[in-house]
């Protein structure tokens, strides 16, 4: 629009020579004939139109400019945020790997603990079985005696590792399973007396290991005071609420109800594994982002 308006302007320009020169040949002297009087307001007129024009052309020059100024700010703008977009994207894909990496990391931990505590058994149970037998911890027939027992039991309790315990350490295993065993029974009996329980849980991370301990309480069917057993404290793959449930699920129902069921006395009176999860009044559990 701007070149329209100065050729206008040019073309003004020329029209205000031809009229001056058709002006100014006139005498100072002379009178003022009707043609020159016309010849000079149209010359005013023309000139007036040629100050609105160049005023006009001068706008739109600063508009032009104002303009130009303002799409080199938007085009800086643009890159700025192009660079930025191009940085969120590098971010993402960043933590996206950091993310493969550390479910990658996950699956190994899970693998190692299982392996670890896989080899801890065998080493247990190898150790357990080599040894030096003493005839005088055995009773009639080869069979260990109470005393015995509890003395094996004893030792472990006091922190005493199985390769320490020399008189008939290949049992060592056997006797705190049979004491675990038995426990369990007994927990079985009690909470299925009491039919109502209340269950807790806390964990804790040894060595980048995770470890749960539980426990149950209800109200002892003899006394009728209430008592609190500890079921278990294993190691879990990590700390979210499935693993949790999991764990609960093993410890009551394969731990104290299918080792009750397996006895002598869950085998004449077995305890419902159903009935046996609705006794559950109350749980709780440590606080976590992930349950």
């Amino acid at each position: 629009m701007a070149p329209t308006n100065g050729r206008k302007a040019n073309a003004l320009n020329m029209t205000q020579k031809r009229l001056a020169k058709r002006v100014i040949p006139h005498s100072p002297g002379s009178p003022v004939t009707p043609r020159r009087r016309f010849l000079m307001d149209r010359l005013a007129s023309v000139e007036r139109k040629a100050a609105a024009l160049t005023s006009e052309n001068i706008r739109l020059r600063e508009n032009n400019d104002s303009l130009s100024t303002r799409a080199e700010n938007l085009g800086r703008k643009l890159h700025n945020k192009t660079r930025q977009a191009t940085r969120a994207r590098a971010s993402a894909n960043e933590l996206r790997a950091e993310l493969n990496c550390s479910k990658h990391a996950r699956a190994i931990q899970a693998g190692r603990l299982t392996r670890r505590k896989t080899d801890g058994i065998q080493k247990a149970l190898k150790q357990a079985r080599v040894g030096v037998e003493k005839r005088w911890m055995k009773g009639k027939g080869g069979i260990f005696t109470e005393k015995s027992r509890e003395m094996v039991r004893d030792l472990v309790a006091l922190k005493v590792s199985p390769e320490n315990i020399d008189p008939v350490i290949h049992t060592v295993g056997r006797i705190m399973e049979e004491g675990g065993i038995a426990s369990d029974i007994q927990v079985a009996m009690e909470i299925n007396a009491s039919k109502a329980i209340t269950l807790s849980g806390d964990g804790t991370t040894i060595k980048h290991i995770n470890y749960e301990a539980k426990h149950v309480t209800f109200r002892d069917p003899r006394t009728g005071k209430p008592v609190t057993r500890i079921l278990d404290i294993t190691s879990a793959t990590d700390h979210t609420s499935e693993s949790q449930f999991e764990g609960w699920r093993t410890v009551l129902v394969e731990g104290l109800v299918g080792t009750y069921n397996a006895s002598p006395l869950g085998r004449a009176n077995p305890i419902d594994v159903d009935e046996f999860i609705t006794f559950i009044r109350a749980l709780g559990t440590d606080h976590a982002n992930d349950q």
